[in-house]
């Protein structure tokens, strides 16, 4: 399964904190890595583990969590632990939740479990908690261990909790070569063989999904007498006190066809027979346009009734469905914590007649259809927390792909509430728990029109709610906004000039460079290694040098060809050969052998490390050759004619906006593309007051950065230049603009992107662009600057 866009930014970005926390320190790494908008930028340490890094990825309900936490395994092996196959304690928040994590991860044919075996070589160990027993030896090292708990199974007060710290003879073997540690809780009787024991001494990586279940005072408790080597959450509504590294926007999810958006509301006055009308009717609406889809689709519609002791029960709404709403009892199953009518049936087969699912919590986690499309509660307040969950279930995109039918792309919401204003108020509610922010909670709600009261519509208006009471921009208009693009025949004819264009030419080796210089330490602080001992009836300790003797060291198997092979085969590059890539490490390796006396030993060790430094060199050493070769068609005299034409365009998708951030402040703007703003500073809110006053100016867009198939970009030798502002003028020609404040108008950088710039302009006349500063070399401020451009 490929990865989303997002999935791979937000795995990007863990490797950079990982990799930056293993060589300097955690609260360095988090502020420079973070990019989560609007948490907090101090990074807090866990207590009295503060060398553990320690973050969360925020994802919203329907992101991948389970996904992204197998890769984080494999990133944290190689790029933070050090360690080919570590041992991970998969934390989650329910016994439901536990199986189904359980099941997905050892089910051969699901793409989770594909990839930890084929990325850990088929030795994979995945056990429940109380399996703990199974563990043997060799499974500590020639192994990934991935332990699935619950937090509760892990307090000490728990019937299970006490099993997991008391001492095991089952895996007494484990401890033979581990001895007694000083860290290690020991019973009355001196015995120390529990699985707590041998959890802290593996340093287990620990992945917390819902981690907002997680944080408490207690959970910390836990978590230092395990001693984890990392702690990474995975949450759609993170905790105040954790360290949120990477925010993962709902606007992403819904662009990459994860999630159905808008939510369509619709209340019909505290009538539940309507309200369930409604939904009935609704749903087999749905089921006509998915005749038509390629793939099968049957639209299924959630109710949450209300508990025994209420009006509106399971009974109460199976009975009205059936009688009322004529649907086919065979189509309908119940769901609860006493009678579950799915188990055992498989809601994607064809064969499965189940369109309606009545619940009243039981489907809250461990749950996912995403044929599931009408959520429609009876249930009152107190079960907002269900209803959260439930409606959850209703967003997520079948097959992860937008139908052809629109309506199918939407989520249909229906309440039964005393008053219109309870019906927004509590599905914002809902949606806030499910990690949507505010911004993204107006653009998810499609309000539908209806009488309301004065007091209503003040409430859906100021909101921002009522789409279709406010004017439309030009994407919604079906104004077309396409841009001619920078173009070059490189022989085969023209096409678009792209950054790997200017990779080095054909012939051009990595070993030619001459540079197998690798900054690697022979001393190693962070290891400690230690020798007990027995004299008389005391236990000793004796610190040992530097060549640590443990588990995982000692004396090597490896030769020098297969660790040549092994990094090889690890560093993934198209555009080295591989003969070329292992003669360039063989190098390497030989100068750290020859130059800086390390052992093979020391280097198998270190390979991890090895590999992350190779990887960076390669990096530098083709950044310099590209841009060396880029530069000599820049500076060619006169300036090379790139071929730039309306044949080949750029076109913004109209219904695509992929900004993480919006803009928030006061002023309007009138000629944007869409109906959002993505965010700005100051100097940038200034150039777009600037540009949608000009009256030449038809629309324009705040171009979006790190998004090719969505934003206007030029390339460099490094990859993608995204200018701030694309213009569309009304005589039809484009203006781009681009704005450097004063410490960087001067840079490197700031010239090359200026120079594309020109280019794009010169050889698309007259067509413009500005690179604005705060007073150009003729005094012209911002606003002369982009007067001038765009007259």
């Amino acid at each position: 399964m490929h990865l989303k866009k997002y999935q791979e930014e937000t795995l990007d970005t863990l490797k950079k904190f990982l990799i930056q926390a293993k060589y300097g320190d955690n609260e360095a790494a988090f502020t420079e890595c973070q990019d989560a908008e609007g948490y907090n930028q101090k990074y807090q340490p866990l207590k009295e583990l503060e060398k553990v890094p320690y973050v969360c990825l925020r994802l919203p309900t329907g992101g991948g969590k389970t996904l992204i936490g197998t890769h984080a395994i494999k990133l944290a092996a190689e790029k933070y632990i050090e360690r080919e196959f570590p041992f991970v304690l998969w934390l989650v928040p329910s016994n439901e939740i536990r199986r189904q994590t359980l099941r997905v991860l050892r089910d051969v044919e699901n793409f989770y479990s594909q990839f930890l075996y084929e990325k850990f070589q088929y030795k994979v160990n995945i056990f429940d908690v109380t399996e703990f027993r199974k563990l043997r030896p060799k499974d500590l090292t020639q192994a990934l261990n991935i332990c699935v708990a619950t937090f509760h199974s892990l307090r000490v007060d728990d019937k299970e909790g006490r099993k997991v710290y008391q001492p095991d003879e089952e895996i007494g073997a484990c401890f033979a070569e581990i001895g007694r540690q000083d860290y290690f809780q020991v019973d009355a009787k001196g015995r120390y063989e529990s699985f707590a024991n041998l959890l802290s001494y593996m340093r287990p990586l620990m992945i917390v999904d819902e981690a907002h279940n997680y944080s408490t005072e207690l959970s910390f408790d836990i978590t230092k007498i395990l001693r984890p080597s990392a702690v990474i959450e995975l949450t759609a509504t993170p905790a105040e006190n954790s360290n949120v590294l990477v925010s993962v926007s709902a606007e992403e999810l819904k662009n990459e066809e994860m999630i159905k958006l808008p939510i369509r509301l619709d209340e019909i006055s505290n009538s539940p027979e309507k309200t369930l009308d409604y939904a009935v009717q609704q749903r087999a609406a749905l089921e006509q346009l998915a005749l038509s889809e390629f793939q099968y689709l049957r639209p299924i519609a959630l109710y949450q009734a209300e508990s025994k002791d209420k009006t509106y029960t399971v009974e109460f709404v199976k009975k009205y469905l059936i009688e009322g709403a004529k649907v086919p009892e065979s189509e309908i199953a119940i769901a609860t914590g006493e009678k579950n009518e799915l188990r055992g049936k498989d809601l994607f087969s064809r064969d499965c007649p189940i369109r309606h699912i009545i619940t009243v919590q039981a489907l809250k986690e461990g749950w996912d259809c995403p044929f599931a499309s009408v959520f429609c509660s009876l249930a009152n307040t107190h079960s907002a927390k269900d209803a959260e969950q439930l409606l959850g279930r209703v967003l997520r995109m079948p097959y992860a792909k937008r139908r052809r039918a629109e309506e199918l792309n939407k989520a249909y919401a229906f309440f039964r509430v005393e008053s219109w204003r309870e019906a927004i108020s509590k599905l914002k509610g809902y949606l806030f728990e499910m990690g949507f922010n505010e911004e993204e909670i107006q653009r998810a709600l499609d309000i539908q029109p209806k009488l309301f009261t004065a007091e209503e519509l003040s409430t859906v208006t100021n909101q921002g709610l009522f789409r279709t009471s406010a004017a439309k921009s030009p994407a919604e208009r079906g104004v077309k906004f396409s841009i001619p693009q920078l173009c070059m025949d490189f022989g085969d004819g023209v096409k678009v000039v792209k950054h790997d264009d200017f990779y080095p030419a054909d012939g051009w080796t990595i070993t030619e460079t001459h540079d197998y210089e690798l900054p690697l330490s022979k001393s190693r602080s962070d290891v400690m290694s230690y020798e007990l001992n027995v004299r008389g009836r005391r236990v000793t300790e004796r610190r040992l040098d530097d060549k640590q003797q443990s588990l995982f060291k000692g004396k090597t198997n490896w030769t020098l060809t297969e660790l040549i092979g092994y990094l090889v085969g690890a560093i993934d590059d198209k555009f080295i050969a591989r003969y070329d890539l292992a003669e360039y490490t063989r190098r390497a390796l030989s100068q750290l052998i020859d130059g800086k006396n390390f052992s093979l030993e020391d280097l198998v060790i270190e390979r991890f490390s090895i590999k992350i430094l190779l990887e960076e060199k390669i990096a530098q050493l083709k950044d310099a050759a590209c841009k060396k070769n880029w530069q000599t068609v820049l500076d060619k005299k006169p300036l090379p004619k790139f071929k730039v034409g309306k044949s080949i365009e750029f076109s913004f998708n109209p219904s695509v906006y992929p900004a993480k951030k919006f803009y928030q402040g006061s002023v309007e703007f009138s000629k944007h593309f869409y109906h959002s703003v993505g965010d700005m500073n100051a100097e940038e809110i200034f150039c777009a007051q600037c540009i949608d006053a000009n009256p030449n100016v038809e629309t324009w867009i705040r171009n979006i950065e790190r998004e090719p198939a969505y934003s206007f970009w030029l390339p460099t030798h490094k990859g993608r230049f995204y200018p701030d502002f694309v213009v569309k003028l009304k005589d039809g020609t484009f203006a781009v603009v681009e704005y450097k404040g004063e410490a960087l108008k001067t840079t490197e950088d700031t010239k090359e992107k200026n120079l594309l710039g020109k280019l794009w302009a010169l050889n698309n006349e007259p067509c413009k662009f500005l690179m604005a500063v705060k007073r150009d070399e003729h005094g012209r401020d911002i606003s002369l600057q982009i007067k001038d451009l765009l007259s």
